[in-house]
């Protein structure tokens, strides 16, 4: 079928090249309409709680968060006094150098006016907000003999001290400190936050360092704009630095270790990309010794890559750019096939003939590898499904591209100058009375005689006196299986791998192919030991997410916990617990406490009066506690939550929150456990997590589709060699040197201390795919030497060994990166080409000599049975 499609495309040129142009034309516009995005929670496998989760902790936890650490000089009150004046400085510049007015939220300073207008709601409603326990405690205070006048006496002091503006309003509202217990837990100190406040700025405990605190308009994940953010802010630094040169300040936070990812990215990857182009176009030209041959290995690629945007287009209307960044790894895989078709014309001058030499293997790894990637299309992960799609579709237009329209373009190049008769080697050689006869690629010397070495063949150069001056094809006549000690080596070495294959570890701490540098790790750790309770670092928070489709619903779930948390409060195994439940009842719970409010006030119907006749004796004036009498005297009832606006876009911000992809509304609790009792809090409250094990669940999540993938992976390819060879026997010598490599890979990777982890190992199915191709075309050049007495097996190797310097150079110059996790993939690529190349190279040959020798001493057998 292929040939016939080149002979009617070689005869038909309208017809080749405009169908090529339509169906180009068609991609593009498929191409046009789709989009791009970049979620990173695309790319993992989570499960709808999980992408919930994820999502909520976007939003709450503070990922857009960030934080301009003051160091104080010295511990002296002189040195805080400087950083409050210099913090006074940096606010200035930035408010001057803010023209865009990202900085809008921009917080130096403690916020006490929204302080006291949220105290304020707060105690006008305080009967939504008290407990059982208040109530007990009320009883009790009142039931003290004189706590009125005592306690109106400790207001009257209050108000003397120059503070006691500030608390006029609170003293109003709650004379007696019966609700002290809501204002207590309104206090910016309170519930475990472990900052200090003096003069209105924020202080860490030991008063070493002060924070100005903001939040990226732009999210966490945008790293563009976030840069110039922070480039913003650091300008600013160096302007304050330069009045205050004590002072030293830094920008911390998530956005800025994004930030500072994608510029540690950048930098390696234009180093890394730089020296590896610069390599490969050195092999290349060397290989080829044509810019000709370059043009067309890279227009087949291109258009393959066209090809997989456009079918794309037709099943997804956007696609990641993390996905589209990961795939650039494929051309690795598809350039394999113009090399492999391009490098065969040098040794068989018919481009008809070489393609029909060379299809068959063409299509087999292409078909197996393209269902080896389609396993991907049943996971979790969104983008791992596209990364399948993508690969597929990227490997089967370039193999459409090499097999129909690359053999056009390369009509002619392996003919001979026109007036030239037809020239025969051992395919053909040269015909009697010709001086010269040239290619493009080389010409014969006079005089010199045919390359009697089969497996030396002209390629690439000139023959002199019958030896081939090109190194690569000096490698590949290298018959490795051949060389005994190398086979004892392997038989040796792969038992052994086998075993230590087995302690092969996938490491799950996400921040471990995070870049930071020793002052950003040094910062995190010191906010996340704050954070924790009362800046203990031996306590871990454990979020508690409920949802549901409104804030209703989300209330009355987290509510329906509340018992849990109370008994395993009581036991000891939360140390504190910071919810919603006190400040965000639900509609039901609102009516309990109403109730418990009317019954309570009934037990005291002579408060008020009592308190009015107090506070004339005191000195106050007769409506000093207005506010207080109203929260008595008018008729309470339940509100919805939009009135609660107060707290959840203030104090409680941090606690609710609206996931705009799934459109549910969702409220979390925080519980601060030992970390030793973290585990016994998990068992009892299964929903309950941390970020370290929402971290490692997601990547246990990712290695389980990855062994899925690759035992399906597996299970393809044999099955197709199976069928493609129609012999059992040759897809076992097919399939053995992938499996032997993945034993070595793996086992190389333990013994090396490698782990795997979420980035390289995608990179890990990719070698998967290159170990599939090689060794299907060593086993066809195999087949095909023994049924048709053709040398061809030098040639394949000369491409396999092309390809995989190609990749081995294109990823392996990361090994000089800093980026950990771009690090990570060479040493993946390194290890990986080396057990594939070496596989496909050793065993296919050997074991195909040793199946074809016993099928022939037991056809003799027979024959003398008979």
């Amino acid at each position: 079928m292929i040939l016939k499609i080149y002979d009617f495309l070689r005869n038909h040129a309208f017809v080749r090249w405009a169908g090529c142009l339509a169906l180009t034309l068609m991609l593009v516009a498929a191409v046009v309409r789709l989009t791009y995005k970049e979620e990173i929670r695309d790319f993992l496998p989570l499960r709808e709680t999980e992408r919930e989760r994820m999502a909520v902790c976007q939003e709450v936890g503070g990922m857009e968060r960030l934080f301009v650490v003051f160091e104080t000089p010295k511990s002296s009150l002189g040195g805080v006094e400087e950083t409050t004046e210099a913090i006074g400085c940096f606010v200035r510049i930035v408010e001057e150098s803010d023209t865009a007015g990202w900085c809008q939220d921009l917080q130096a300073t403690f916020d006490t006016e929204n302080l006291m207008e949220t105290m304020d709601f707060v105690l006008g409603n305080a009967p939504l907000f008290l407990k059982a326990e208040d109530y007990r405690r009320m009883d009790s205070l009142l039931a003290l003999p004189d706590f009125m006048g005592e306690r109106l006496e400790a207001d009257v002091n209050a108000l003397m001290f120059p503070a006691g503006g500030l608390l006029s309003g609170s003293i109003s509202s709650d004379p007696l400190g019966l609700f002290a217990p809501l204002t207590e837990e309104l206090q910016p100190s309170g519930g475990g936050q472990g900052f200090e406040i003096y003069d209105g700025y924020i202080f860490t405990p030991d008063m070493s360092r002060a924070i100005v605190m903001l939040s990226s308009p732009f999210g966490s994940s945008e790293t563009e704009m976030n840069g110039r953010l922070i480039a913003m802010l650091d300008e600013a630094i160096g302007k304050m630095q330069a009045e205050f040169p004590e002072i030293e300040a830094r920008v911390v936070g998530a956005p800025a270790v994004a930030v500072g990812n994608a510029r540690q990215i950048m930098k390696d990857s234009i180093l890394a990309v730089s020296l590896a182009a610069i390599l490969i176009l050195a092999l290349l030209l060397y290989a080829f010794r044509s810019f000709r041959d370059i043009g067309l290995i890279a227009l087949s690629v291109s258009w393959g890559w066209l090809f997989a945007l456009g079918g794309l287009a037709l099943v997804r209307d956007s696609v990641s750019m993390i996905v589209i960044g990961i795939s650039s790894i494929i051309i690795g895989i598809a350039v394999n096939y113009p090399l492999h078709l391009i490098a065969h014309t040098k040794h068989q001058p018919d481009v008809r003939q070489a393609l029909g030499d060379i299809k068959t293997p063409l299509l087999v790894g292409n078909i197996t590898t393209v269902g080896a990637f389609l396993a991907l299309v049943p996971l979790k992960s969104v983008a791992l499904r596209d990364l399948g799609l993508f690969a597929s579709f990227l490997l089967l237009g370039t193999i459409l591209f090499v097999l129909v329209w690359l053999p056009q373009i390369l009509k002619g190049q392996g003919a001979w100058s026109k007036g030239q008769e037809k020239c025969f080697k051992e395919q053909g050689a040269r015909s009697k009375g010709q001086e010269e006869c040239f290619k493009e690629q080389g010409a014969w010397s006079k005089g010199h005689e045919e390359c009697s070495n089969g497996e030396s063949q002209m390629v690439n150069g000139k023959w002199s006196n019958g030896k081939c001056h090109d190194l690569l094809t000096r490698l590949a006549s290298v018959q490795i299986e051949r060389k005994g000690w190398l086979v004892v080596l392997v038989a040796v070495l792969t038992p052994v791998f086998g075993y230590f294959c087995l302690s092969t570890e996938f490491d799950s701490d996400l921040s471990n192919i995070n870049f930071m540098t020793e002052q950003q790790r040094a910062d995190m750790r010191y906010f996340e030991s704050l954070m924790s309770q009362n800046g203990r670092g031996d306590t871990v928070s454990l979020y508690l997410v409920s949802s549901a489709e409104d804030f209703e619903g989300a209330l009355a779930c987290s509510e329906s916990r509340k018992g849990t948390i109370d008994s395993l409060k009581e036991a000891g195994l939360i140390v504190n617990h910071r919810g919603v439940d006190r400040f965000l009842p639900s509609m039901r719970e609102q009516q309990e406490r109403i109730e418990r409010w009317n019954k309570w006030i009934e037990k005291h119907p002579e408060l008020l009066r009592d308190l009015n006749a107090a506070a004339s004796r005191h000195g106050f004036a007769e409506d000093a506690f207005s506010t207080f009498a109203e929260v008595f005297e008018k008729e309470q009832a339940a509100v919805p939550f939009d009135d609660f606006a107060p707290l959840t876009t203030g104090v409680l911000a941090n606690r609710v929150a609206h996931i705009a992809e799934t459109g549910r509304s969702a409220v979390v609790d925080v519980l601060f456990v030992r970390r030793e009792d973290a585990g016994k809090v998990r068992e009892a409250l299964p929903e309950a997590f941390d970020m370290a094990s929402q971290g490692a669940a997601v990547a246990k999540s990712l290695s389980d589709d990855f062994n899925y993938v690759g035992w399906a992976c597996s299970l393809i390819v044999f099955l197709f060699l199976w069928l493609s060879f129609r012999r059992i026997e040759l897809a076992i010598i097919a399939f053995i040197p992938m499996a032997v490599s993945w034993i070595w890979i793996l086992g190389i990777m333990s013994m090396l201390g490698i782990k795997f982890n979420i980035v390289n190992i995608i990179l890990a199915t990719f070698i998967f795919g290159q170990g599939d191709d090689y060794t299907i075309f060593m086993t066809e050049g195999c087949i095909s030497e023994y049924e048709h007495g053709k040398p061809v097996l030098a040639s394949y190797k000369r491409s396999i060994i092309l390809s995989a310097l190609i990749m081995f150079i294109g990823i392996g110059t990361l090994i000089m990166a800093k980026h950990p996790a771009l690090h990570s993939l060479a040493e993946v690529t390194i290890v990986g080409m080396f057990s594939v190349v070496l596989m496909a190279y050793l065993l296919p040959p050997l074991l195909f000599k040793w199946v074809m020798k016993s099928e022939e001493l037991r056809m003799k057998s027979e024959e003398c049975s008979a």
